[in-house]
């Protein structure tokens, strides 16, 4: 099973318990499916949170970039972070897909990311909190293609001791 990744760039719960959930999500779709492999499109928060649990959990990260220079008006932390992950996606096996070949021209570059991440999905895993932009653009295309969506956002909402 194919896994499309999506979610805000900032996260507004504590990252800890979104890590766990997603663990957990991604935990379960292992042991129901021996195959499984998720897209990412390496945006910063919960994307690339997202592919980090992957690759801990030996779970194979296909990275879809938009555009040739992505990360250009990212801090020069975010930089190495995102340059690391990339790293660790090659090394581990997994695949780094160039979407367009040119320097960032505006949001139909992600539009386009995210369409080529969802066709390439057989579900999305969202964190997504209604509000509009891109994670909405790629919850919306995945509706329209659909695909089953499970977002993350509501279980979040409370902390993880009072759903137990």
């Amino acid at each position: 099973m194919n896994i499309t990744v999506t979610g805000h760039r900032l996260l507004r719960h504590n990252p800890g318990e979104i890590k766990h959930v997603l663990e957990l999500e991604l935990l379960f779709q292992m042991v129901c499916h021996q195959h499984v492999s998720v897209n990412s499109g390496m945006a910063l928060g919960f994307d690339q949170l997202a592919v980090e649990v992957c690759l801990n959990l030996g779970i194979k990260v296909c990275a879809y970039v938009p555009c040739l220079d992505q990360e250009k008006l990212w801090s020069s932390s975010d930089r190495m972070h995102y340059n690391h992950l990339i790293m660790r996606i090659k090394q581990s096996g997994g695949e780094v897909i160039q979407v367009s070949d040119q320097p960032y021209r505006g949001p139909t570059d992600m539009e386009q990311r995210n369409r080529a991440m969802v066709d390439n999905g057989e579900m999305v895993i969202a964190y997504w909190s209604g509000d509009s932009g891109g994670t909405a653009n790629c919850v919306t295309y995945a509706m329209k293609k659909t695909r089953q969506i499970t977002n993350l956002w509501k279980e979040l909402s409370c902390p993880l001791s009072c759903r137990q």
